[in-house]
C-alpha cells in the first residue's frame, strides 16, 4: 500500500467536491488520500480508488464507482427537490436499509444506487437553507420546511451512516486502508439564560416580579420567591451543584453557554457585571468547558456580539471561542460570517427547535461550508440533536414517551459512531413552570446515553 493509499477521481475540480472529501475522509474516517482529474493518474495508482464520475473509467473490482450528478459540479444555488431512496429498496440490493437522497437508479453498477457525495454536500452544505423559505416568528428555518422533516427521515444521521457503508466497502475491497478508529461520544451543553430563578436579582426586578405574580394571582410562586429570599428554600433554578455531581459520576465533560447580553425582551439574564453570576461562571468554567450564548439583540446591533464575547473574555480571564445562538436562531450565511468576524471558531446551534433529529445529517462536528462564497471556513459546526423545550414544549411529549425519544436518537449516534449532543436549560430541571418529572428524563439520557454498550 503506497504512502497515500487512496486516490479518488473526478472528471473536473470543485471546491465542493473538495469539501465533501475533505470530511468524509478528512473528518468522519480520517485516511490519507489524493484528488486526481487524470484518467491516467487514476489508471496507473496501485492503492485503493474511487471514481466519482457519471460513468465507470476502470473494469469492475479494480475501482469503487460513486456515480455522480451535477450538484458538486455547479457554482448555483438553485432549487433542488432530491428524491429519497426507501430503506427497503435499498436493502434488496444488499445495502444498510437506511433511507437515501439524490437517487440514480440508472447507475445499476455503483457501488450505491444514488449520489452520495452530493448527498452529504446537500445536508452538511445546508444548501435548502440558502433558498427562499417562510421564517417562524423568531425568524429561523423551521424544521417542517426541511427536505429531511417533509421526507419524515430527520431522524437518522445519513451522513454518518453512509459514510460508514462507505468505508467498510473500501475495506472489503482493499482491506489493509489504515482508517483512523472512531468511536461514539455522549456530549451534554447547557444553556444558561437565567441563572437562578429568584436570587441574586436587583429589590427592583423583585418588586416588579412579585406585583406581577400577586396581579395573576400566581400566589404559589410569590411564597415561592419570598421563602428563597429568607434563605428557607433553595433556588429552583440552582441544579449546578446537582448537575456538576451527575457529570463527575459518569465522567463527562459538559460544555456551558452562558447569556450576558443587555437585559431585553427576549434576553432576560442577569447582569454580567452581577458578583454572584460571575463567579458562577468562574466556577463552571473550573468543570466544564464555557461558551458564549449571544443575545438575540446581537443578531441585529452592529459591535453587540464582540462587545458580549469581551465580556464573557474578562469574567473568565480566557479566550471564548464556542457559541450557541439564543433560541437557536441561525440565519445562513450572516451569522456563522458574524461569528466567525468575532473569533469564535466553534458553534453549536445546528439544530431545530420545532423537532429533533439531524438538522445537518451528521452527529459530529464539521468544518461549515459558506455556499455564497464557495468555499470552506474555519469555523466548525457540532450539531445538537435533542433539545429539553422541543420535546416538552413543541412535541408535548409525556415524560415515558420524551425518554425514549432521546434515546432513540442516542442510539442512533452509536451506531453512527459519532458524538450525540444534547441541549438542556437549567430551568428545565427545576421542577415548577410545568416541568415536574424532566429531571428523570434528563437522568436517564444520562445514563443511557453515557453508556457506551
Amino acid at each position: 500500500m503506497p504512502d497515500t493509499p487512496l486516490i479518488v477521481y473526478s472528471p473536473s475540480p470543485s471546491p465542493r467536491l473538495e469539501y465533501v472529501f475533505r470530511v468524509l475522509f478528512g473528518v468522519i474516517h480520517p485516511v490519507s488520500y489524493q484528488l486526481t482529474h487524470s484518467k491516467s493518474a487514476f489508471s496507473q495508482f496501485e492503492g485503493a480508488r474511487i471514481n466519482y464520475s457519471p460513468n465507470p473509467v476502470l473494469p469492475p473490482g479494480e475501482e469503487l464507482w460513486l456515480p455522480s450528478g451535477n450538484l458538486l459540479f455547479s457554482r448555483e444555488i438553485s432549487p433542488l427537490d432530491p428524491a429519497l431512496y426507501l430503506p427497503g429498496e435499498l436493502a434488496q440490493r444488499g445495502l444498510p436499509a437506511w433511507p437515501a437522497l439524490f437517487p440514480l437508479p440508472e447507475a445499476r453498477e455503483g457501488a450505491f444506487p444514488f449520489d452520495l457525495p452530493s448527498m452529504c454536500f446537500y445536508l452538511l452544505s445546508r444548501y435548502e437553507e440558502y433558498l427562499p423559505f417562510s421564517p417562524d416568528r423568531f425568524g429561523r428555518f423551521s424544521a417542517e420546511q426541511s427536505q429531511l422533516g417533509r421526507l419524515n427521515i430527520l431522524e437518522y444521521p445519513l451522513v454518518d451512516l453512509w459514510a460508514n457503508a462507505l468505508k467498510k466497502k473500501l475495506q472489503e475491497r482493499w482491506p489493509g486502508l489504515p482508517f483512523k478508529t472512531r468511536t461514539y461520544r455522549f456530549l451534554p451543553t447547557y444553556d444558561i439564560d437565567v441563572a437562578w430563578a429568584f436570587r441574586h436579582r436587583s429589590l427592583w426586578r423583585h418588586f416588579l416580579a412579585s406585583a406581577r405574580d400577586a396581579a395573576k394571582g400566581n400566589w404559589e410562586n410569590l411564597a415561592r420567591r419570598l421563602q428563597v429570599l429568607a434563605g428557607k428554600k433553595p433556588d429552583p433554578f440552582d441544579v449546578y451543584g446537582f448537575l456538576n455531581q451527575e457529570h463527575r459520576k459518569r465522567g463527562l465533560r459538559p460544555e456551558y453557554f452562558f447569556l450576558v447580553g443587555n437585559y431585553g425582551a427576549y434576553d432576560t439574564n442577569l447582569h454580567h457585571k452581577n458578583k454572584a453570576f460571575q463567579d458562577l461562571i468562574r466556577s463552571l468554567s473550573q468543570k466544564a468547558f464555557v461558551g458564549l450564548h449571544p443575545s438575540m439583540a446581537s443578531n441585529d446591533r452592529q459591535g453587540r456580539l464582540e462587545e458580549e464575547k469581551r465580556r464573557l473574555e474578562r469574567i473568565t480571564g480566557a479566550e471564548v471561542w464556542r457559541a450557541r445562538q439564543h433560541y437557536l436562531k441561525l440565519s445562513l450565511p450572516a451569522t456563522y460570517r458574524r461569528l466567525l468576524q468575532v473569533g469564535i471558531s466553534k458553534d453549536y446551534s445546528m439544530g431545530f427547535a420545532d423537532a429533533p433529529g439531524f438538522r445537518a445529517g451528521i452527529c459530529g462536528a464539521f468544518p461549515w461550508y459558506d455556499l455564497r462564497s464557495e468555499q470552506e471556513t474555519a469555523l466548525w459546526v457540532q450539531p445538537l440533536h435533542v433539545m429539553d423545550g422541543t420535546l416538552k414544549n413543541y412535541l408535548r411529549l409525556p415524560v415515558k414517551e420524551a425518554i425514549e425519544k432521546a434515546l432513540l436518537l442516542a442510539n442512533r449516534c452509536k451506531e453512527a459512531e459519532g458524538v450525540f449532543c444534547t441541549l438542556w436549560h437549567n430551568s428545565s430541571l427545576s421542577e415548577r413552570d410545568g416541568w415536574e418529572g424532566w429531571e428523570r428524563v434528563y437522568l436517564e439520557i444520562l445514563d443511557e446515553a453515557g453508556s457506551v454498550s
